[in-house]
């Protein structure tokens, strides 16, 4: 899918010779294993967002919190070689008690991500409409290693994950873009918004 001045990749490519579900488990390991009290979710200015930053491709973006009521404005600096991978709205169900299954995790992920009253993305300003709903990627269940004081609220060690939600992974020629992204699911009752001025340098 072409922008004016991105181009964001169909769902169903592989960016950097991965899929959407790889990139997906990924993002979710990186933000999963920092600290509540340094994790990208909770900054309002974009200085965590370079934490953790391993991979030489790829930029991971994230939006904030499920109660957050405050729409993030983040400045960050990236390479200019650098992709960019982030969610516009999802979900993550973790298992909590040994007798869940499978299924059971699945299903409550759908439900979140089955009830949307809103995604909008933009670049610039300029919406993105075409085919946002086709970038809804469902993963298949994952174990992430937890660090103490995480996200999550639960207890420290390796748990079994699942997650659904609509992501974009983009690139751009400019020098700098700024990008905003707004979702909402549970029928419209929760928002989750965020603003990105990126500047790209050398």
């Amino acid at each position: 899918m072409y922008n004016a001045e991105v181009l964001i990749y169909p769902s169903n490519s592989f960016p950097m010779g991965k899929s959407f579900n790889d990139w997906c488990i990924l993002w979710w390991k990186w933000l999963l294993t920092i600290e509540k009290s340094n994790n990208p979710a909770y900054d309002m200015t974009g200085k965590k967002a370079y934490i953790n930053q391993s991979d030489p491709d790829v930029f991971f973006l994230c939006q904030t919190f499920e109660k957050s009521r405050i729409f993030p404005h983040r400045r960050i600096e990236i390479l200019h070689k650098k992709k960019i991978f982030l969610p516009i709205l999802n979900w993550i169900s973790f298992r909590d008690e040994e007798n869940q299954s499978e299924e059971t995790l699945k299903s409550e992920a759908a439900d979140k991500m089955n009830k949307i009253g809103m995604l909008e993305f933009y670049v610039n300003g300029k919406p993105v409409r075409d085919r946002l709903p086709e970038f809804r990627v469902r993963t298949p269940l994952f174990e992430v290693n937890l660090p103490n004081d995480n996200i999550l609220g639960v207890k420290q060690g390796l748990t079994t994950v699942v997650s659904d939600g609509y992501w974009l992974f983009l690139e751009s020629n400019l020098n700098k873009i700024n990008i905003s992204s707004l979702g909402s699911c549970s029928s419209g009752i929760t928002e989750i918004g965020v603003n990105y001025q990126i500047i790209f340098t050398d």
